[in-house]
């Protein structure tokens, strides 16, 4: 019994130790691996925000509170103009906004570090590429439109020294990265920028027949 116990402990330890080599032979890193054009592309579906800007209802006249609705915090503090309390996990909230929106730029800052080294070997690819680098550029230019207007001042042409947001054009390689708030008129400098660049780049013959748009 026990010569058979031992056994059965040896093999046992001998299949966990088999297990860990192959759990430990994975990189863990589960980013996506830019090395084609076709990837480049399909991570741009993610360089458009996923939260909304309705929220800004709650900070207009344009809320009627009805029977049976559940009013959550931070509704009702933005209705009444107070700063959020919630934390950038809570839905249609302007924190919520703000994270979401860098998260989709750094998705396009991501695809714009990595294509000058995908390979493109045809005239197609190489007009892929250029379409690729024009959405990238242009949803960039949109998500930082977006913020400068949800939590700057309006932009006259006179206030361009206020401050504005910070303008990501980079990817983020340290944990926690701080940033500093361009200038109003810098802000929108950038945003041209990007989008005089990417309207010269855009192909529409890679739009076609999407069935979306």
């Amino acid at each position: 019994m026990k010569r058979i116990t031992y056994i059965s402990l040896l093999s046992g330890l001998l299949l966990i130790t088999a297990g860990c080599d192959t759990f430990l032979d994975e990189d863990p890193d589960n980013r996506v691996d830019l090395d084609n054009l076709e990837k480049a592309g399909q991570l741009l579906v993610s360089a458009y925000s996923v939260s909304s800007p309705n929220f800004t209802d709650w900070l207009s006249d344009d809320v009627i509170f009805t029977v049976g609705t559940n009013i959550r915090l931070e509704h009702q503090e933005m209705f009444e103009w107070q700063d959020v309390s919630v934390g950038p996990t809570s839905l249609d909230t302007p924190i919520y906004y703000w994270f979401e929106t860098y998260t989709a730029i750094a998705h396009a800052n991501e695809v714009l570090a990595e294509l000058d080294n995908l390979p493109a070997n045809s005239d197609e690819a190489q007009a892929r590429k250029r379409a690729v680098e024009s959405e990238a550029l242009l949803a960039r230019a949109y998500g930082h439109f977006m913020l400068v207007n949800m939590f700057s001042q309006h932009y006259t042409g006179d206030n361009g020294s206020m401050a504005g947001v910070p303008y990501i054009t980079t990817p983020e390689t340290v944990f926690l990265a701080e940033y500093e708030r361009e200038s109003l008129g810098r802000v929108y400098d950038l945003i041209e920028e990007d989008l005089l660049r990417g309207i010269e780049l855009v192909d529409d013959s890679f739009f076609e027949n999407s069935g979306k748009y």
